[in-house]
């Protein structure tokens, strides 16, 4: 064991308390121990001493081992009691049992004390392990975003979270104890009320997007529902999720809308509109974006602009996709753009990283500035040489 157990003696006979400690350093228990033989001291000691386990004697002048057993339960509830006693019977054995005792040793057989200890000691650790745990638990439900409340098999409510008493817009004194199946009627009418009697016959189900209005606020919500079996003291009950989407539902909308928009708008641009992702890859064309190429959105989709450009203007297209991966826009920049008829035209892009749906893609903007270019040309070509009039 990694530290010395501090075990109190409540025991009249110095002797038998010697025998006791004894035995258990035979046993390989490393022990500090302090012997008391009074109501008083024991008291005294159970809150000074603070011990990791008691061994009592069940037969003393002054008090009795159950009355002693009462008292450790009082103060500290999970140090583990042994009674080690001259003498017992069955009746007797059995109450201190019930009275909480981790075990029972007679005092003729003592060899036994060691292993009742290390028993004792590992019930402890299992226990406060099995109570971390419900704490943990019960953090988490109580402090989770979405509403949790569990239905026992006669469809009573035993358990709501906060958050399912916001989404239900009640208080909990109202909402604890009613059910289900005859209080809730919206749980009827969006479905719900079979699929909880199959959740407590162990049936997962998982419902989405129901519009359910409350039946304190009258409010609408759109509501997920999710449907957990599970067991508590041998009685099966149904732990269900119920999370408000509403607000995402409307997001989405809203997100939807505005898709439409940026659409229409992609669709109707003047201008050639291409939306390619980091590397340059086509996923989208708009019809001038066709035009502008020769190909059809169909075949654009998973071309790459470095495909349709000249071999030498590839490093500055991949210089462009570097600074948009850092939400950089760009350009305009010039590139003689290769059509699907073998064609060349001239094309001015500018580049803006936008976010679609969580992910940073690429809107370049493709002006076709070929006669532009063979304007210029020509007119520097034509042009007097100014330089003489200076």
């Amino acid at each position: 064991m990694s530290k010395r157990l501090k075990i109190l003696l409540l025991e009249d006979s110095p002797d038998d308390a010697e025998l006791i400690a004894r035995e258990l350093r035979r046993g390989n228990i490393d022990f500090v121990s302090k012997r008391v033989d009074s109501r008083k001291d024991f008291l005294k000691e159970l809150k000074a001493f603070a011990p990791d386990i008691v061994s009592v004697d069940y037969r003393l002048p002054v008090f009795d081992g159950i009355t002693a057993l009462s008292m450790v339960k009082e103060i500290s509830p999970s140090t583990p009691v042994i009674i080690v006693t001259g003498s017992i019977n069955e009746e007797v054995a059995v109450e201190c049992m019930k009275a909480g005792a981790a075990d029972y040793v007679l005092k003729d057989r003592l060899t036994r004390l060691a292993s009742a200890v290390r028993s004792a000691l590992a019930k402890r650790s299992a226990e406060r392990k099995i109570n971390m745990a419900h704490k943990t638990t019960h953090s988490i439900i109580k402090n989770a975003p979405f509403g949790i409340c569990v239905v026992n098999k006669e469809g009573n409510i035993d358990y709501v979270n906060p958050a399912m008493l916001e989404i239900a817009g009640d208080n909990y004194e109202k909402f604890k104890g009613m059910n289900v199946f005859h209080d809730l009627p919206g749980y009827k009418k969006a479905g719900l009320v079979e699929k909880i009697k199959a959740g407590l016959k162990g049936e997962y189900f998982k419902i989405g997007s129901v519009e359910y209005t409350s039946e304190f606020g009258k409010k609408t919500t759109v509501r997920n529902f999710t449907g957990i079996p599970l067991e508590e003291d041998g009685e099966k009950k149904l732990l269900m999720i119920v999370e408000d989407v509403t607000g995402r539902k409307l997001m989405e909308k809203a997100l939807r809308d505005s898709e439409e928009r940026f659409r229409m708008m992609f669709e109707c641009a003047p201008d050639a509109y291409f939306l390619e992702d980091l590397k340059g890859k086509f996923i989208e064309g708009n019809k001038n974006a066709e035009k502008l190429t020769g190909y059809r959105k169909e075949e654009l989709a998973g071309k790459s602009l470095l495909d349709l450009i000249s071999p030498d203007q590839i490093p500055l297209a991949k210089e462009i996709l570097a600074k948009n991966a850092k939400k950089k826009t760009t350009g305009p920049d010039e590139f003689v753009l290769h059509r699907k008829d073998e064609s060349e035209v001239v094309v001015e892009i500018s580049t803006y990283p936008v976010v679609i749906r969580g992910e940073t893609l690429v809107l370049s903007v493709a002006r076709d500035v070929t006669k532009r270019e063979k304007m210029e040309k020509k007119t520097k070509k034509h042009s007097p040489n100014w330089r003489f009039f200076k």
